[in-house]
């Protein structure tokens, strides 16, 4: 399989992914997850928050990106706000806060087309 397309209720069609014998799309419900840390790099990710996991552990924290009133981060920017969360997060040993700083600290430095990745910011919220 390519990859999976879910949508915040787990039930649409599974865009661009792998298809079963008949040409019928799959479709299927949100992974699971109890990551203690789950990301979601992807342009305006901030939308739907975590409504694209079904989260079962304790103390879970979603980190998602806000495309801010565009909705339109640059493939890049996001490449490489990930790539600086995920760098920081392991080197402070799992500090959240540090790693969202990190990881903004990059955007806010990415260049881009008219106003592209302007004010767009990474959060992170407590999910359970």
């Amino acid at each position: 399989m390519r990859g999976t397309y879910y949508t915040p209720t787990g039930t649409g069609n599974a865009f661009e992914t792998a298809i079963p014998p008949g040409g019928v799309a799959w479709t299927g419900p949100k992974p699971d997850t109890s990551a203690s840390v789950v990301g979601n790099f992807s342009g305006d990710a901030d939308r739907n928050g975590g409504a694209y996991f079904s989260f079962n552990g304790n103390n879970q924290v979603m980190v998602t990106t806000d495309s801010n009133w565009d909705g339109v981060t640059t493939a890049d920017a996001l490449n490489q706000a990930a790539n600086a969360f995920v760098k920081t997060y392991m080197q402070t040993g799992g500090n959240v806060q540090k790693a969202v700083d990190a990881a903004n600290k990059v955007l806010r430095k990415m260049p881009g087309e008219t106003k592209q990745n302007a004010g767009d910011e990474v959060k992170m919220r407590k999910v359970n």
